[in-house]
């Protein structure tokens, strides 16, 4: 019989735990999104890899699909299969932040990049060319009949190509210019706004979590909380001190004053709806949870931060920051989509 529980015993030892090789999962419900037709018509036959635990791929036919992700997995990505006119633009390089909020939808931007491939290839035809012609104007002079048949054939390919698009040179050169200075904006757009709406949604998280255990371990609740209010202040300071620049560089880049003024709109939501209106909600706090550190008040201050949620309107914060990035989403996709062969 002993023999039989060593073996027994042996068996449970190496035999997998279910229960803790299984980490949790999470569903993140996504939508595909895009300014052309021509692409939404595709959605439901999109063909998509996700590295990810499991999806319900293909999408439907409004773009929307879940992702099943590890609990505390920070990111994961999406990539187009086969897909040759057209790339994820947003996120950068297909890859998701795991939202805060599992009720939030994660949008997938998705848009066809000729206007660029355009661009870059006339230019990078007239460089060529240039570079050509002034091989040829090295030649020996014995050949200069047939340099200047070249030169002409080059000049007559370059004015064809620009006629195809209607793009005269000082266009191409408009042209090439909002390329650079978008490749050179756009991530600034991004981040700013970006780096502020996580670091405010992290220091929601924070309180949510931190504040119920500050009656039992305050010191470790205040290093957390504050920590989280740092970040996010750092975020408001960056955004608030870069935000006049990027409006003016949407109006070069873009040349729509249509898109500066919606870039304003969301900025002033985030400095000023949401950053300075509860940020005295944010202050109020701290102020209950230092109370918590006197023995004298302990008692009060808990009592005070026992209903928090309520009184501070949590709630209408988590619905506040959720519409900004519903906001900040769609400007980046119409910076994406915004056309670069404006004509002047």
């Amino acid at each position: 019989m002993k023999r039989l529980y060593q073996i027994v015993f042996c068996l449970l030892l190496f035999m997998p735990a279910e229960v803790s090789s299984q980490s949790k999962t999470i569903r993140v419900k996504c939508q595909f999104i895009s300014s052309s037709a021509e692409i939404a018509k595709q959605f439901k036959t999109l063909q998509f890899s996700i590295d990810a635990i499991a999806s319900d791929s293909p999408a439907d036919a409004n773009g929307l699909f879940y992702a099943v992700i590890k609990e505390n997995a920070p990111t994961f990505k999406v990539a187009l299969v086969n897909a040759s006119t057209y790339k994820i633009v947003y996120p950068r390089n297909g890859t998701v932040i795991t939202p805060k909020y599992t009720e939030n939808i994660v949008d997938i931007i998705i848009e066809p990049n000729q206007d660029k491939k355009i661009v870059e290839g006339l230019i990078g035809v007239k460089k060529n060319m240039e570079e050509m012609k002034r091989v040829l104007n090295a030649a020996s002079s014995s050949a200069t009949n047939q340099n200047e048949y070249l030169q002409a054939r080059l000049d007559s390919i370059a004015v064809n190509l620009q006629n195809m698009y209607s793009l005269n040179d000082k266009e191409l050169k408009s042209a090439s210019d909002m390329l650079k200075g978008r490749e050179e904006v756009f991530p600034s757009i991004d981040t700013t706004l970006g780096v502020y709406i996580n670091s405010f949604y992290n220091l929601l998280e924070s309180l949510s979590k931190n504040i119920p255990l500050a009656i039992q371990n305050i010191n470790e609740a205040r290093i957390s909380i504050n920590t989280a209010l740092t970040i996010c202040g750092n975020a408001y300071g960056e955004l608030n001190r870069v935000h006049h620049t990027l409006s003016g560089d949407i109006k070069v880049y873009w040349k729509s004053e249509e898109l500066a003024k919606n870039y304003d709109r969301i900025t002033a939501i985030a400095l000023h709806d949401v950053h300075e209106n509860y940020w005295k909600r944010f202050t109020a706090i701290k102020t209950q949870l230092n109370r918590l550190m006197l023995k004298k008040e302990h008692e009060d201050a808990a009592d005070k931060l026992k209903n928090w949620k309520e009184d501070y309107n949590y709630e209408e914060m988590t619905d506040k920051i959720a519409y900004l990035e519903r906001e900040y989403q769609s400007l980046m996709t119409s910076l994406k989509s915004q056309s670069l062969l404006i004509k002047n």
